[in-house]
């Protein structure tokens, strides 16, 4: 079981946009690759990685941004899934993979995104772009504009295609800030991810990603390549109730970054173990409350809280709430009151902010006096 320990007077602060490290007793494997994470989606920890934030040149990743945008126009219902673009000469002669659109023709949305999705098709990529913001450089700004929102700071797009460009760079860790974002944003959409062929135009191909034919528990996400970059790919897999993404930059080939993906997620799977310990909106501690209706005001989180730990660690983990000794009314339900803290080895795993549970309004005089009165009493 985890420790808790209490501290006061800490200033609450936002939980990180980033994912969190965590070192397991057991060695990570050796991984064939310029860079790579493992992650665990629900405790928010990488469990393994090498040169996280290092700039890399992302290739057809890219298209994993060009699918977010689109994805936020369908939901706000700017464009549609039927809604037909028209094939400019530009789609239709670029170079890299394609789904082999006709040029002046016309493809709906939902076929451009699984033609780019799943056949990395920089044709689909193209006709996108220009016709939702009518030019390639037009949706590129848009697409620079979504990344630093995300929180994606080593990310910088030149084209929507992921083609060869000195300053078309990202990370490793600003791709999981992606990755992760279109499972939380947009989870009717992940399902494209999954599939193992698209057929258009009579013309059938398989998607890139090995992991897809040989394990059940793999349903996603990208691969992507170019002379200069390697192979890359991005897995994800849900098994035994535990949502894992892991991200191989630089393989040798499309063997390789099958087989050292799959290291990762094994390692993941049974180096680690995850844990629900805190439910959402469910108390986890109180504090006293100055000129409030009530003298106590519960604190929870707003998401339900999960640790990933090694498997037969020596050490239990150790839960450290901070919250000030009182707060002040009034109190709005949701705000911010102090931080939940889970550390291993002294190392700081994940932390969330713990918020009122409830609304507590400021009470009439005499409340307001006897709130002092019992908390002078009580301290």
């Amino acid at each position: 079981p985890a420790k808790v320990q209490a501290a006061s007077e800490v200033q609450a602060a936002s939980a990180p946009q980033a994912p969190l490290s965590l070192s397991a007793t057991q060695s990570a494997p050796h991984i064939q690759a310029a860079a790579y994470a493992v992650y665990d989606a629900q405790s928010r920890q990488v469990l393994a990685e090498k040169n996280f934030a290092l700039p890399i040149e992302p290739a057809s990743l890219t298209h994993l941004m060009v699918a977010y945008l689109a994805f936020k126009a369908l939901d706000a219902q700017t464009i549609t899934p039927k809604q037909e673009w028209t094939v400019s000469e530009n789609a239709w002669k670029s170079a890299g993979n394609r789904m082999f659109l006709e040029r002046g023709g016309k493809a709906n949305t939902i076929d451009l995104l699984h033609g780019m999705l799943i056949l990395s098709g920089n044709d689909a990529a193209l006709t996108l772009a220009e016709g939702m913001a009518g030019s390639e450089s037009a949706f590129v700004a848009q697409m620079n504009a979504e990344a630093e929102r995300l929180g994606m700071r080593q990310t910088h797009f030149e084209n929507v295609t992921g083609l060869h460009s000195p300053k078309h760079v990202s990370s490793v860790q600003d791709l999981l800030i992606l990755s992760q974002a279109l499972l939380r944003d947009f989870p009717d959409y992940y399902q494209i991810f999954a599939k193992k062929t698209f057929t258009y135009n009579k013309i059938t191909q398989p998607n890139h990603n090995l992991l897809l034919f040989r394990n059940d528990d793999v349903d996603g996400l990208k691969a992507g390549y170019s002379d200069i970059a390697g192979y890359h790919l991005i897995t994800g897999s849900h098994r035994n109730g535990r949502r894992i993404f892991s991200i191989v930059i630089g393989a040798s080939s499309n063997e390789a970054r099958a087989i050292e993906s799959r290291k990762l997620l094994n390692y993941a799977l049974e180096a680690f173990d995850t844990q629900k310990i805190y439910a959402a909106n469910t108390k986890i501690t109180d504090l006293p409350v100055l000129d409030g209706s009530h003298t106590r005001i519960e604190a929870g989180t707003a998401q339900d809280v999960y640790l990933t730990f090694p498997r037969h660690s020596p050490q239990p983990p150790e839960i450290k709430i901070s919250v000030p000794n009182v707060a002040h009314a009034p109190v709005q339900k949701g705000q911010t009151l102090g931080m939940l803290q889970v550390y291993a080895d002294g190392k700081l795993l994940t932390e969330q902010p713990l918020i009122a549970l409830d609304d507590m309004p400021s009470a009439g005089f005499f409340g307001r006096l006897w709130s002092y009165v019992w908390y002078w009493w009580k301290s």
